[in-house]
């Protein structure tokens, strides 16, 4: 045969031989999953024990630092100020440079969302979910329907009369 013939046909494997094969396979691939696992630490999850980011690292987006509600807590709305974010800034610290970066991980320039009573109320510093976040995340929101949020009377058109919207 020559350097540009095609491959041979694969052998002919009776179908119980070769039902035996995948089912070695399979209980191969189980045991090594077992034995990596084992050897990772894969985290159980459980009533006492949290898995993944820690609560510092990963807080709950609509609670500001103080524990107060943002306004889209209730509804988990995703419009801008309704959860925790880095709304003054077009950068996150992860993309910022290192001079916005201290300031964006100050206590002056920390993510923030409108509180239920609509004051700011300021979000930690430490959530890797606000450090990557920024306006630009909206547009997740934006162009993604099922991600759409409910209208908010924050966001209200100016230029619309109230007698309009009725």
């Amino acid at each position: 045969m020559g350097a540009n013939s095609p491959p041979a046909p694969p052998a002919r494997v009776p179908f119980a031989e070769r039902l035996q094969q995948l089912n070695d396979r399979v209980t191969d691939t189980a045991a090594l999953v077992v034995r990596l696992d084992a050897e990772i630490g894969v985290c159980e999850r459980g009533v006492d024990n949290t898995c993944g980011r820690s609560a510092v690292e990963a807080p709950n987006p609509w609670l500001a630092e103080n524990g107060v509600k943002c306004v889209g807590h209730s509804t988990h709305e995703a419009f801008e100020g309704a959860f925790c974010g880095y709304w003054n800034s077009p950068t996150n610290p992860d993309a910022a440079d290192s001079a916005e970066r201290v300031e964006l991980l100050s206590e002056d320039g920390a993510p923030w969302c409108y509180a239920e009573d609509l004051t700011i109320a300021k979000c930690s510093i430490l959530a890797e979910r606000t450090i990557r976040s920024g306006v630009f995340e909206l547009e997740v929101c934006a162009f993604t329907p099922q991600h759409a949020p409910a209208p908010h009377p924050l966001q209200a058109d100016p230029f619309v009369s109230p007698a309009a919207l009725k």
